[in-house]
């Protein structure tokens, strides 16, 4: 998947992919994370702090992640450790998923699309991008998934306000979460 990424002025990030060869109807999950890391040393965790469901037409899809980082301001005023890191970047991540998902219902729900990606993705196993996942029915499925990061800063204050000191800004790991 050709995927840009565009930031917009006010909280929001666009997400497109102009050109794509996924079956009309595919369904794709486009989603915002943030890292950070606590003070306890662990390994950078993150959080997503946006999410929206999308659906390939006329040959490409597009979604509008609206920002919200209340999933990350609650985890600094919770009983663990404080942020002590946040990366200065958003993870924003397509995916299309195969499979069955937490509910026992198909994540690509479109008959067309389903048989032409397989049912467990097994016709996007050679694509770029294409990662194996332990599916919800014992068989392994093939999602594509495509990362792309981009600058957007951190809800420095909120979280100083709620922890008593902001986190220090500095690049951690991103992932899709």
């Amino acid at each position: 998947m050709d995927v840009e990424v565009v930031q917009l002025g006010d909280g929001t990030v666009d997400v497109v992919a102009r050109h794509t060869n996924l079956p009309e109807g595919t369904q794709v999950e486009v989603s915002a994370t943030r890292s950070f890391s606590d003070g306890r040393g662990h390994a950078a965790q993150g959080v997503v702090v946006g999410h929206e469901s999308t659906e390939v037409a006329i040959g490409m899809w597009a979604a509008t992640i609206s920002i919200d980082h209340g999933g990350l301001t609650g985890l600094s005023g919770g009983a663990g450790a404080a942020i002590e890191t946040v990366s200065p970047v958003l993870a924003m991540c397509a995916e299309v998923r195969t499979g069955l998902d937490s509910s026992d219902d198909d994540y690509q729900w479109d008959d067309e699309a389903r048989v032409a990606l397989g049912p467990h993705g097994e016709n996007l196993a050679r694509s770029e991008g294409a990662v194996v996942v332990d599916g919800r029915s014992g068989t392994p499925a093939t999602w594509l998934r495509v990362q792309r990061d981009v600058e957007m800063p951190p809800p420095l204050d909120e979280i100083a306000h709620i922890q008593g000191s902001p986190p220090r800004v500095a690049p951690i790991d991103t992932f899709c979460a």
